[in-house]
């Protein structure tokens, strides 16, 4: 051994090394008892930056209410100012639940202080489809009712869990002020019903406050469905407050498989007659009763059967004039409308993709996009559709779309 060995090792041996057990690993279990790490797998992940995300928020006030976003804060204002206002947020996704898989969320806020008579939420949950959809929610949530701060479960509106600050079962966190900046953090399996748990970030670390035991103690799961919407409210039964909503994510913790079913639209010799107009060729939605369910577009197969070029437009919530009727698609949470030549687009609503297909020629097109189908504070669908706008007159064309609905 060399000198410069010998010393480098009784260096090492002479160093005194102390070890801290300081780590709550508690704290680092996700809902199924597996070692948290760092790598979430997103099903939604909303930031309000540089506008209030409108193609993610739906955005509804009644009365007197308003949402007003601020890039300083990058946050929207909510606010109300007497009896039945209301102002509500609800992202138009839902995120997606993969069995046996740690759902993990955080939702932030500012200013959510309690003011008298004015009652704030904010969490992963959803509502009825009347005004002022204030009844049978479903989720959970972190609740200013104007007196406690709470935390909420409700399956299908009734209770399952409501326990205010003073009687949190792990810590009744007399650190949270919660006029400041905020992180709501829970987790939960659904299969199963195993327990929620719910926290704040507490100087950089997740502080968890309280947590719900259902497995093997109650019937049934604790919530109609573990797939939800972001959603923030704030309401008043007499009193005028406000409240900013921040930012929010829903990820699903470790890796999973697309588990989903394959579902195909197909139109046989639609007529685009003018080069002048755009046409709705197929458009599809979501059945009321699987609002829930996330799909994707997967792939678009074209046909131009004439001797005519056409361009594609892949949109979100177009305007067309004439109806469509939209018919439930069998073994799928979809809803198939076929359009006709009467069908004409006068607002392409946002345009997800497009392309060109030449004349007498086929065409597949991969769709890669993560702005996808969704649904509203009052239960309606929005509506995707596959447009065709011809360059000549004339046109005949098949066309089929390829989604993935998921699980």
């Amino acid at each position: 051994m060399s000198a410069i060995n010998r010393d480098i090792e009784n260096a090492l041996a002479s160093l005194e090394i102390t070890a801290s057990n300081d780590l709550n690993v508690g704290a680092q279990l996700d809902a199924g008892g597996r070692l948290r790490v760092s790598q979430l797998n997103t099903q939604l992940d909303i930031k309000q930056t540089n506008d209030d995300q409108p193609l993610f928020y739906q955005r509804l006030n009644i009365g007197a209410a308003s949402q007003t976003y601020s890039k300083d804060l990058g946050a929207t204002t909510m606010s109300v100012s007497g009896n039945g206002d209301a102002a509500i947020a609800q992202s138009y996704q839902w995120a997606t639940y993969f069995s046996g898989k740690s759902q993990f969320g955080e939702i932030t806020f500012n200013d959510f202080a309690n003011q008298t008579n004015v009652t704030k939420r904010a969490g992963y949950f959803s509502g009825n489809a009347i005004s002022p959809y204030d009844n049978r929610k479903d989720g959970l949530w972190f609740e200013a009712d104007g007196t406690d701060y709470r935390i909420k479960i409700q399956k299908d509106g009734t209770d399952i869990l409501n326990v205010d600050q003073s009687s949190w079962n792990i810590d009744t966190a007399t650190w949270l002020d919660p006029s400041k900046f905020n992180v709501f953090v829970f987790q939960f399996l659904y299969l199963g019903g195993t327990a929620v748990k719910f926290g704040f970030i507490n100087e950089g670390f997740i502080s968890w406050v309280h947590e719900y035991q259902h497995a093997g103690i109650i019937a049934s799961t604790f919530i109609e469905s573990p797939n939800q919407p972001i959603r923030y409210e704030i309401r008043s039964s007499g009193g005028a407050g406000s409240m900013d909503q921040v930012c929010a994510q829903i990820s699903s913790e470790g890796s999973f498989g697309e588990v989903g079913v394959p579902v195909n639209i197909l139109i046989n010799d639609f007529q685009a007659n003018s080069s002048a107009q755009t046409y709705v060729v197929l458009a599809w939605d979501l059945k009321q009763s699987y609002r829930n369910i996330s799909t994707e577009v997967d792939r678009i197969s074209l046909l131009s059967e004439t001797n005519d070029d056409f361009r594609w437009i892949l949109c979100l919530d177009p305007t067309y004039n004439g109806s469509i009727t939209f018919n439930d698609i069998d073994n799928s949470a979809l809803r198939r409308g076929a359009g006709a030549t009467a069908n004409t687009v006068t607002d392409f609503g946002y345009i997800l993709d497009q392309g060109f297909v030449q004349a007498n020629s086929d065409e597949q097109f991969n769709i890669r996009n993560k702005l996808n189908l969704g649904s509203k504070i009052d239960q309606s669908s929005q509506v995707m559709a596959l447009l065709v706008s011809p360059l000549s007159n004339g046109l005949d064309i098949f066309a089929n779309v390829s989604i993935t609905q998921y699980l």
